[in-house]
């Protein structure tokens, strides 16, 4: 029997939720121990291999009427890239401008394939979190109440492996908490240097 492309239900919610309570991974605001959120809301699911998820966290962005956020070890892949460019030059719910931010893992700063010069030319801001061994969270925050969350990294080569990508919709604590994650991340971390032949602004 195939996998479904995206699987949608309350068999998600269940496995999601006793996942994220055995496994303590929602962190604490201080990034420090575990917290138990109740789950809200709706869970989409994208697994590899059985469909490309590429397009569902694309999408996501597309949607954003106010931040987006995002964390991520490998950063790769163009249609994310892109849409996060899309979004920063874009006018929100507010009627300003999208907060687009990146925090990545020190390994971009020296990876030849890294889209962190692509953004940081666009003028979003990106950073480099150096300040752990690896910097390996996947996650975007958009707005207060969406969550992209799983082990698919931001890169081409995720359509290959065996991964996962929920994105969470409707569960303002949950989004906070990860908001609160993006920020401790963003305060340890370092703005991205751009190649010494790529200008930046």
């Amino acid at each position: 029997m195939s996998i479904p492309r995206m699987v949608i239900g309350l068999a998600v919610v269940a496995a999601i939720s006793l996942a994220l309570r055995i496994g303590g991974e929602i962190l604490g605001a201080r990034s420090a121990g575990t917290t138990t959120t109740a789950m809200a809301g709706t869970i989409e699911t994208c697994i590899i291999p059985g469909g490309d998820c590429v397009p569902a966290v694309v999408r996501a962005i597309e949607g954003a009427t106010g931040r987006v956020w995002v964390l991520g070890y490998g950063f790769t892949e163009p249609a994310i890239a892109n849409a996060l460019i899309a979004a920063s030059r874009r006018k929100g719910a507010d009627g300003k401008r999208i907060d687009v931010r990146v925090v990545l893992d020190q390994s971009n700063q020296k990876e030849p394939y890294s889209l962190a010069t692509n953004v940081r030319q666009a003028g979003i801001v990106t950073l480099i979190d150096s300040s752990v061994k690896i910097m390996h969270h996947k996650v975007v925050v958009i707005g207060d109440d969406t969550v992209l969350l799983g082990s698919m990294n931001w890169t081409k080569a995720s359509r290959h492996n065996a991964e996962n990508m929920n994105i969470i919709r409707g569960n303002r604590a949950l989004t906070a908490t990860y908001a609160a994650v993006f920020q401790d991340r963003a305060a340890h971390a370092v703005p991205f240097v751009c190649p010494a032949t790529v200008r930046c602004s």
